[in-house]
């Protein structure tokens, strides 16, 4: 062990490894941290879709959207991650039901704020059709 002190002390470092380091670090921290909040991003977004497409049956199981977009925006405040600002709409008109969600992000450490929405519609004309649809894991829409 001592040899290899001796040796080091012989040769002398620059300190280059160092300043190199020192370079890169920010940088790599700032696309880690970039990622998850990209992450965090796209959790919200499916979170905003998942609500909407709930609020949406459950206005079909009642036959009215009556009541539904407080419960799913009380539910949307509880279950998102950094979103703030959140607002759930729902509305009836033609015999189709439609519920959407906004909300911003305001992104770390940048002066820069996202904006947030997703939306759902069904057709309430099959309810029947709809049911079956979501039980085998299609879209609402179609």
């Amino acid at each position: 062990m001592k040899k290899r002190i001796r040796k080091i002390l012989r040769h002398g470092l620059c300190g280059s490894s160092t300043l190199e380091l020192a370079l890169m670090m920010p940088v790599c921290l700032s696309v880690f941290m970039g990622i998850i909040y990209l992450c965090f991003f796209r959790y919200d977004q499916a979170v905003c879709k998942a609500v909407c497409c709930e609020a949406v049956f459950e206005g079909v199981k009642k036959g009215t959207l009556a009541g539904t977009g407080s419960r799913a925006e009380e539910q949307l405040k509880d279950v998102v991650v950094a979103m703030r600002e959140v607002h759930m709409h729902t509305r009836e008109s033609q015999g189709k039901l439609y519920a959407e969600a906004q909300g911003t992000m305001k992104a770390p450490l940048l002066p820069v704020v996202f904006s947030l929405a997703a939306e759902a519609e069904v057709e309430t004309a099959h309810p029947a059709e709809l049911i079956r649809n979501i039980r085998w894991g299609r879209s609402l829409a179609a």
